[in-house]
């Protein structure tokens, strides 16, 4: 915390003290009190230098954050008496007067000349008293009464007292969060971890091409010709659910039989119809670009070249990428990126394994999938 004002700040208390004195001793003069010695409490601003009256429903914060604490001060000193107001200003014009009382009635008009002296006659009687004249026609309406004189300037109003501060405002939101820091260096590799449990067991490998055709051995006796046999069938004829053709039986076995299709390509399926998903990598992300059948080993060895598998994530028959009339598909070094096993999975790094390429149903001489890597159920056997 801070226990020192600076000079421009104290200058600014100060004159903030006197004028909050000044205020508060006008109040007194004004409503012809003498002014009291009072004890005034201010909160003066440390991070501003604002100052203002401490009051019950704004007290001075001063435990409050550096930008807005306050330190309470106070004072008692008078100030001096201000100066004498200016002269007030002239006085508004007074209303127009009232018309003036009409006038009185004119005085009765003069009496006629008397008519030349008649002849002396005698002394007649004295006659009756003639009747009262005429009154006379009224006067002209006399002037216009004169305006009058101006009010009387009245005497400049008292200064009002200083309004009490306001309270202060709702404090501002806070701001935005700043954007996130550059990413930081990637740090060294670890290393390598414990050796993780064997894997459970794959499912079985495709069939093997089949061996090559031993050395002839030595001529037999003929023996004694046998019965003519019946005619043979050759292998059983595996079919979907809908009674479509997948292809003669070259192998059976407890979970499935090995297929022989009317094209010529071998693939294994489980008996409810189904094609386990093929162990792939895949040069590309997200299991994309060109797939490869896991060989297991950078051993050399060779597959069939018209054995079927399919791809669970691009969901797809494939079969070795090889020439035409080649027999068999090496096992080749390739660079991984993502492995399908079943789901797609990140497998960085060297790899080996059979190239392989996409086929549709029909190229393979297949009946169209229910599913995906799913014939349509039950198979039957004829």
């Amino acid at each position: 915390m801070f226990s020192r004002i600076n000079r421009s700040r104290a200058a600014g208390v100060a004159v903030a003290a006197v004028a909050l004195t000044a205020a508060v001793g006008g109040a007194y003069a004004a409503t012809g009190k003498k002014a009291e010695a009072k004890v005034i409490d201010g909160c003066y601003a440390v991070a501003t230098g604002n100052l203002r009256i401490e009051t019950k429903n704004a007290p001075c914060r001063v435990n409050a954050a550096w930008s807005k604490r306050e330190r309470r001060i106070s004072w008692n000193q008078e100030g001096e008496p201000g100066e004498d107001g200016l002269p007030g200003l002239d006085g508004v014009a007074g209303a127009d007067g009232k018309d003036g009382v009409d006038g009185k009635d004119g005085a009765a008009g003069a009496v006629g000349p008397v008519g030349s002296a008649g002849p002396a006659g005698p002394h007649g009687p004295i006659g009756p008293q003639g009747a009262a004249g005429k009154d006379g026609e009224t006067g002209p309406q006399g002037p216009i009464g004169l305006q009058g004189l101006l009010g009387a300037i009245g005497p400049q109003g008292l200064p009002g007292l200083d309004g009490v501060d306001g309270l202060d405002g709702v404090d501002g939101k806070d701001g935005v969060d700043g954007k996130d820091g550059a990413a930081g260096a990637v740090g060294p590799v670890g290393p390598a971890g414990p050796k993780g449990d064997t894997g459970a067991t794959g499912p079985i490998g495709l069939q093997g091409p089949a061996g090559p055709v031993g050395p002839a051995g030595p001529k037999g006796d003929t023996g004694a010709t046998g019965p003519q046999g019946p005619a043979g069938t050759g292998g059983y004829q595996i079919r979907d659910g809908s009674g479509d053709l997948i292809g003669t039986s070259v192998g059976m076995y407890q979970g499935g039989v090995t297929v022989l299709t009317s094209a010529g390509y071998l693939l294994d399926l489980g008996w409810d119809g189904s094609m386990y998903p093929a162990q792939a990598y895949y040069t590309g992300a997200s299991c994309t670009g060109t797939a490869y059948l896991n060989a297991g080993s950078d051993d050399p060895s060779t597959v069939f070249a018209k054995s079927v598998v399919y791809l669970g994530t691009p969901k797809t028959f494939a079969v070795p990428d090889v020439s035409a009339g080649a027999m068999t598909s090496a096992n080749e070094a390739l660079t991984a990126a993502t492995i399908d096993n079943p789901g797609c999975g990140t497998s960085a790094g060297t790899r080996h394994g059979y190239k392989l390429r996409s086929a549709t149903a029909a190229s393979l001489g297949l009946p169209a999938l229910a599913g995906a890597g799913q014939f349509e159920a039950p198979l039957s056997i004829g």
